[in-house]
């Protein structure tokens, strides 16, 4: 099966073979679309709901879509990474940091330290997937690119002049140029 979302609607599940999409989880009106979905031992799924209010991780059954259970409030999709006997990692983003913890596969609680694996750490703010994966046997992948980017102004033959502001995460705009040509207008979320 595959199970994909969308800002416009909850999780779908279709058949690896293909078929019609059908509907997984119900998304309430407004934001707060259901994305990133990973497969959990036992035929369960993680899956990330994020509003600028309230983002968290919960898994579902397969089987009971309707029965979620909140795993943790976050505000980018943690990585689910598989292990060996009954515990599991959880590895999420705080700051800028990649950290993980131990995640009990049957309660679905997380237990011991949290370890800094790695910082910088990239994310897609307003996907709100953190840019790291992990897998049973093989090594931890992230992008340590920072986010920040610097305005700088050119003249028309496109020398640099000079930077505007402090650097920030310029990446989604929306930005506007003054009328008088002077400063910048930017919206960050």
């Amino acid at each position: 099966r595959i199970v994909f979302g969308s800002y416009t609607f909850g999780l779908r599940i279709v058949p690896a073979t293909g078929g019609k999409a059908e509907s997984l989880t119900e998304q309430a009106q407004g934001p707060g679309a259901h994305r990133w979905p990973q497969a959990l031992p036992g035929g369960r799924l993680m899956y990330f709901q994020g509003t600028r209010e309230d983002s968290a991780a919960y898994v579902i059954s397969l089987n009971k879509p309707e029965a979620r259970t909140r795993l943790m409030n976050i505000p980018q999709s943690p990585v689910y990474v598989p292990e060996t006997g009954e515990t599991d990692y959880l590895l999420w983003q705080r700051g800028t940091a990649l950290v993980g913890q131990a995640l009990d596969r049957g309660t679905l609680k997380l237990t011991g330290p949290v370890a800094t694996l790695a910082d910088p750490v990239s994310s897609g703010a307003t996907e709100g997937q953190i840019y790291a994966t992990a897998s049973k046997h093989g090594p931890l992948v992230y992008s340590g690119t920072p986010r920040l980017t610097q305005f700088t102004w050119f003249d028309r033959a496109g020398r640099a002049l000079g930077t505007v502001g402090a650097p920030g995460d310029y990446h989604f705009g929306p930005f506007r140029i003054s009328p008088d040509g002077r400063t910048i207008a930017v919206s960050l979320d």
